[in-house]
């Protein structure tokens, strides 16, 4: 993104593809002689000139071509890290203007205390670091810096990478603690660890922040706002500052960071009576000391509960309550700031959906729950993980003399190292010898994409190091990572599969008190847990009388949580950045994390508490859906069940306990829309519940049938509103579905429809709907694994460029696409099938038959197990990730069963394809036949792939062919007459048949009469669309006289305008395409009657010559 003074949104990416550039410096003559001084002192002299001058060129001369800044707040008042010379410069000489840098200085000072050093990082590696201070305006700012400068062939140096920060505001410099300026929170109420009420304000009184969330980051900014002379209050729901460490985690919970790395701002772990390493309580009371001696305004015990923007006033009112006696207080501040943690939620517990917890009668916790082993006395636990909280777990477990046995289960390959040999790489710039906030900036000065290459060698070299180690871990039964890439765990895996053993567990592993299982925990039985061998697909039970998860934390749709509860306002939590999600931005920065929040009032600084389930979306910009949606076809017959509507609605609490509050159903669906009405009845719980009208398209085109219909479904569902209403197009040809579209428009100007969307329609005619004025919201259509035309054909990129949502179903593919098919024969015998199954059967043979479906199910299989997640999981992701795609419709049956498959389903939201994966699946689909034609056309030309078959009665069923050939056989002419008001007055007919040529006359693409003035012209101003438009009424005409589209010969085609040549003949060539025949054809320009008419077309068919085709190239 350009860089301006303003906040951006960022777009997100994978660690993978961040840029990175390490050039290669190896060791050089005079390289241990160097005058490090002297070069900085240089350098830094040139770069302030230039700088102070304005003169881009010579700055610009100074920075290697593929080089980096890193910046924090300075210049670009954000957190940005930028690549390439060219960006660089234009970032400085956009940015120079406004921020006035100046007064560089290689002077060291409190802030920064380095001096200018060749530092060589490796083998191939140096940099010259150049540490500096200097400031900038608007605000006045105090500001450190760092170059890495890297010698080049002609023997002079250039900058490798910049890192700039801001320390301290000069106007509000940070001042001494205990705080002597005057503040907004009396000194009684300062200092003061426990609980001790609400904080007592007096009236009016207007604080600069409200801190949530009172353990380390909460404090940390309370030190920082404090200091700096700020009104600052903190919160927390605990009652004591830093008491989740001793509340919400396992006993004996260790530190992997030293002291020195976690301290405070302004206040270090003091060495008497810390350890180097803290645990979860010794954290808990360092935090407080820090509150106490420092004497901050920390108030616990208190909920904060909702928060409201002012915009007119630029003011937080906020809410607060006190847990102890439910007191509640109203505030006003200036700032928000979040430190309730994003990342790991204690209340956000990952639980695998394991089968038959029913049957098992031990103990099942989360690490989130477990404290400590008593319930586990006298029992076999099995511990379901391999990072650090299930080795920390079992540790605990194994140490225990009164537990059994403890079996440490092992799903994937994970990154096992001794502490001593990575403790040197986590603390190596946290030695002591430069203040913690040198230490840190120096850090920080990395870009992640150079960062992710660097670990990756160290972690390498130090595998290799330490690989008898690794195979002596192997020998015991783990699964070794022996390349990982730290910066992808840390940002995208959240620390998954990566443990590093300060506790000695390892000891435990090799003296036999933990046992090391592989697989993955599939589900319960009495013995214990059933696990699945990931390479063979064997079950096996792992016997057990306990179970610990150690499974780790989902993310959450943190701003929707916000919303739904209150805690911010609406309109302020559909501008923020989901934090949870963690990763990284195209730059490598954290989005929401210190950056710009969504609002410039609020800021996340932190890891933290909060529940979502599912991802949701929006359509049409307005109504909000879960991305997963329950089809209700089910419920239309043809699987095995009798509808008790009361214990349908009641099955659905399940669906809407885990977020999955959207319904899709028809008219046609049995008692669907009755279901979700006595639902809507009998509970106050809101869902999203879309309806279909599929009319039998009878010539019938009034708006008091639109009317009748829509009100039914009013009444059957028990609604004011339809969320969603969907049209179904059986026959293209039969403009009733422009009427009863035009209609469904009034009746959403009425208010009875929200959003008006389609199904099974094709790209060529959602374009012409869209074009014609008709606010299409979605179009429902088939897609899968398998069923591809979605992003194989046109689909897609005209969804995309009218910003219409799909809503794709099939995916499943009716339940194939599951464990249950991997391997299982085809099956022979269709009456055994439910209807679901038996349609897309007909899909799996059209689209190249069982062999070549078995090779996409196996692929599909193999990345479930490499994520541990059910095949239908990796199916509905893989459309999912298709960008176009709302939301995937899943059948739901509404009984006692409707949350079997939920729990598995819902993992699809809690992994990502890689590159890897979409290879494999994608190789699979080269064996896959295409499946003939557009979305939709399944319903209106073979091969029909629906359960029922072949559907073309309605679309034939007036179909006057019979009559017709028999007035031929008569010797008879035949004219059709299509209702235009012109054909009487001119004296002529839409088509005539004289023996067995029909002649269709020049036709435009008018509208139906009964649309009046609503509409001037079908196709709106797109050529290509009216093209479409033209066709489908002379498609009508050629069926009314016995004839069809594939025994056109000839086509004459008069347009307007010559830019329209493309468009026109493109949508001609796809009709045809259609019809499998190629017409001769004449394409001239004419002056067309009617400025908003682009194109008319002629058509001669000789009916009989479409059975045969013989073609000569």
């Amino acid at each position: 993104m350009a860089v301006t003074a303003e906040t951006e949104q960022r777009t997100r990416a994978f660690v993978r593809d961040l840029p990175s550039w390490i050039p290669t410096i190896p060791p050089f003559e005079g390289e241990a002689t160097l005058d490090a001084a002297a070069i900085a002192a240089d350098f830094l002299a040139r770069f302030s000139s230039a700088v102070g001058e304005g003169d881009w060129g010579a700055f610009g001369a100074l920075f290697a071509e593929q080089c980096f800044w890193r910046d924090s707040l300075t210049l670009t008042f954000d957190k940005r890290t930028l690549h390439t010379r060219d960006s660089v410069v234009e970032a400085w000489r956009t940015l120079a203007g406004s921020r006035r840098p100046s007064a560089f200085s290689k002077e060291k000072d409190e802030h920064m205390t380095m001096d200018a050093a060749w530092v060589r990082m490796g083998p191939t590696l140096g940099t010259l670091d150049v540490p500096f201070t200097f400031r900038t305006e608007a605000p006045g700012s105090k500001c450190i810096g760092q170059a890495k400068l890297i010698p080049t062939p002609e023997g002079g140096w250039t900058v490798y990478i910049l890192a700039t920060a801001v320390v301290e505001l000069e106007e509000k410099p940070f001042g001494p603690l205990p705080r002597t300026s005057p503040s907004l929170i009396d000194a009684s109420q300062r200092g003061r660890p426990e609980a001790q009420g609400l904080p007592r304000l007096r009236d009016g009184a207007v604080l600069d922040a409200v801190v949530v969330g009172g353990s380390c980051n909460g404090i940390a900014n309370a030190i920082r706002l404090d200091a700096g002379g700020a009104d600052v209050v903190v919160f927390d729901t605990e009652a004591r500052a830093g008491g989740n460490w001793s509340t919400k985690r396992y006993e004996g919970v260790m530190l992997h960071h030293p002291a020195f790395m976690i301290q405070l701002p302004r206040f270090p772990v003091p060495k008497e009576g810390y350890p180097n390493y803290l645990s979860g309580s010794d954290l808990t009371r360092y935090v407080s000391s820090a509150v106490e001696e420092l004497r901050l305004p920390f108030f616990g015990g208190v909920e904060v509960t909702g928060n409201v923007w002012d915009e007119g006033r630029k003011l937080w009112g906020v809410t607060v309550r006190d847990v102890l006696t439910g007191e509640v207080a109203k505030l006003e501040a200036r700032n928000l700031v979040l430190s309730t943690g994003f990342i790991f939620g204690h209340e956000d517990p990952k639980v695998p959906a394991l089968e038959g917890r029913e049957l098992f009668r031990g103990p099942v916790q989360h690490t989130t729950e477990f404290r400590n082993p008593e319930g586990y006395r006298g029992k076999r636990v099995l511990v379901v993980g391999s990072g650090n909280s299930a080795h920390d777990v079992a540790g605990r477990l194994a140490l225990d003399p009164e537990v059994t046995s403890v079996t440490l289960l092992q799903r994937s390959a994970t990154v096992l190292m001794d502490f001593e040999n990575i403790e040197p790489v986590i603390t190596m710039r946290y030695r002591g010898d430069v203040p913690v906030d040198t230490a840190d900036f120096a850090e920080g000065a990395m870009p992640v994409g150079v960062l992710r290459d660097v670990s990756r060698a160290v972690m390498g070299g130090i595998i290799a190091a330490t690989e008898e180690r690794c195979r002596a871990l192997e020998g015991v039964g783990y699964l070794v990572d022996r390349a990982p890439c730290l910066m992808t765990r840390l940002f995208e895996d959240k620390g998954r599969s990566f443990y590093v053993d300060h506790p000695k567990t390892f000891d435990l592993v090799f003296g036999g008190k933990i046992k090391i299982a592989r697989g993955e925990a599939r589900g319960f039985v009495e013995e214990g847990v059933v696990v699945v061998d990931r390479e063979t697909g064997e079950e096996r039970v792992v016997e057990a009388d306990g179970v610990v998860l150690a499974t780790g934390y989902d993310v959450v749709d943190l701003p929707r949580k916000y919303k739904e509860t209150g805690f911010v306002d609406g309109s302020t939590a559909d501008k923020l950045v989901n934090i949870s999600m963690f990763g990284v931005d195209r730059e490598g920065e954290v989005p929401g994390l210190t950056t710009f929040s969504g609002h410039p009032n609020l800021y996340f600084s932190g890891v933290g508490i909060l529940n979502c389930r599912t991802s949701r979306t929006t359509i049409a910009g307005s109504v909000e859906i879960p991305r997963m949606l329950n089809g209700l076809w089910q419920l239309a017959g043809g699987h095995d069940q009798d509808i008790d509507v009361a214990a349908a609605a009641e099955a659905m609490g399940p669906l809407i306990d885990a977020d999955l509050d959207g319904f899709d159903m028809a008219d046609h669906y049995g008692p669907a829309e009755l279901v979700v009405g006595h639902h809507n009845h009998s509970s106050r719980r809101p869902i999203a519940a879309f309806t279909k009208w599929c009319p039998p398209e009878s010539g019938d085109k009034s708006f008091a049938t639109a009317e009748a219909a829509v009100n039914l479904a009013l009444r059957r569902m028990k609604q004011e509103t339809i969320t969603l209403m969907q049209y179904h197009v059986w026959d293209y040809t039969d403009d009733t579905y422009l009427c009863n579209l035009m209609h469904l428009r009034t009746l959403q100007q009425q208010g009875k429809i929200s959003q008006i969307g389609l199904t099974n329609v094709d790209a060529a005619h959602l374009e012409l709907l869209v074009h014609s004025g008709y606010p299409i919201a979605t179009n429902q259509v088939s897609c899968s694994v398998i069923d591809r035309r979605l992003v194989r054909g046109r689909m897609a990129e005209v969804c995309v460029r009218h910003g219409v949502g799909v809503l794709a179903y099939g995916t499943l593919l009716g339940g194939f696409l599951g464990e249950k098919w991997v391997d299982a024969p085809e099956p022979t015998d269709t009456e055994g099938l439910n209807w679901s199954l038996r349609k897309y059967l007909r899909f799996i043979r059209v689209a190249g038959g069982w062999a070549p479906f078995q090779r996409v199910l196996k692929a599909v299989a193999n990345v479930a197990r490499k994520h541990g997640v059910p095949v239908a999981a990796v199916a509905m992701r893989w459309v999912l990730d298709i960008p176009v795609v709302k939301a995937v419709i899943i059948g739901a049956r509404l009984t006692k069963e409707s949350g079997k498959y939920m729990a598995g389903n819902l993992t699809a939201f809690g992994f990502s394809l890689d590159d890897a994966d979409r290879a494999a699946i994608a190789e699979a689909q080269e064996g896959l036949t295409d499946i003939p034609g557009d979305c939709g056309d399944e319903y209106r030309r073979p091969p029909f792939l629906t359960a029922s078959g072949d559907l073309s009665d309605h679309i034939t069923g007036r179909d006057e062919r019979r009559k017709i050939e028999e007035a031929i056989t008569s010797g008879h002419r035949v004219e059709y007459h299509s209702g235009s008001k012109w054909e009487p007055i001119a004296g002529y007919s839409r088509a005539v048949r004289v023996g067995n040529i029909i002649r269709v006359s020049g036709t435009t693409a008018n509208p139906p009469a009964e649309l009046g003035s609503q509409l001037a012209v079908v196709g709106g101003v797109s050529a290509r669309s009216q093209t479409v438009a033209v066709f489908d009424i002379i498609e009508r005409a050629l069926k009314r006289l016995g004839g069809s589209m594939s025994e056109v010969v000839r086509t004459r085609v008069m347009i307007r305008r010559e830019q329209d040549v493309v468009e026109v003949s493109e949508a001609h060539g796809w009709v045809f395409q259609c019809h499998r025949v190629r017409p001769a054809n004449t394409l001239t320009t004419a002056g067309l009657i009617g400025d908003e008419m682009l194109v008319e077309i002629e058509a001669e068919a000789d009916v009989g010559s479409g059975e045969s085709v013989f073609v000569v190239e």
